[in-house]
């Protein structure tokens, strides 16, 4: 599973809207859409936020031999 994808699961897991994700991060949705079609990956300024905001680990969103993630909740 890919990094976005991952932050993408998080945000289903914790019913969060795609509208609602891009608002959290502060970007468009076009720079999510081009996250998903891996045109682009999130900065790691992304990925320490939703780190926090989801409470899952920087190695969960970042390695992708790791398929779950501690907590997300």
């Amino acid at each position: 599973m890919t990094t976005v994808e991952k932050i993408l699961v998080a945000a289903e897991m914790k019913g969060v809207s795609r509208a609602e994700l891009v608002d959290l991060l502060n970007i468009d949705l076009r720079t999510l859409d081009d996250w998903r079609r891996g045109l682009y990956d999130p900065t790691i300024k992304h990925i320490i936020l939703v780190s926090e905001y989801f409470g899952v680990t920087t190695d969960y969103l970042l390695k992708s031999e790791i398929e779950h993630p501690e907590c997300v909740g």
